[in-house]
């Protein structure tokens, strides 16, 4: 399948390798995380189905017309993400330990329309 990134998606997995290259001085580790990112995206665009489902796992949905899943590379970072026709739309690129849980309608409820 095709994939794309919001604009929120792209701008988060830039922070993250900034502050890891910049703030924690590791730019090795900063590399890595991008390809990481990468190979964990083209898996996800090959199997969107085995993304967790995020709705039925906080048991109500996100988005109207989408089903919310979710892939977690490397038990760090939450890669969310729907299906549209024949692509995967990454939408968040979010830090494991965010707390992304008292902020999901304001991370995915923009989206609803959207796509």
């Amino acid at each position: 399948m095709e994939y794309r990134f919001s604009n929120e998606f792209a701008d988060e997995l830039v922070a993250t390798q900034d502050y890891i290259e910049k703030i924690l001085i590791a730019p090795q580790a900063a590399e890595t995380l991008g390809r990481e990112a990468i190979k964990a995206i083209e898996f996800v665009a090959d199997n969107p189905e085995l993304g967790l489902n995020f709705d039925e796992r906080i048991g109500y949905k996100l988005m109207k017309n989408h089903v919310l899943r979710l892939y977690i590379l490397k038990k760090k970072y939450l890669l969310f993400f729907v299906t549209h026709e024949k692509s995967v739309i990454f939408l968040r690129f979010l830090s494991a330990r965010t707390d992304y849980m008292n902020h999901l309608r304001y991370f995915f409820g923009k989206y609803s329309n959207t796509i």
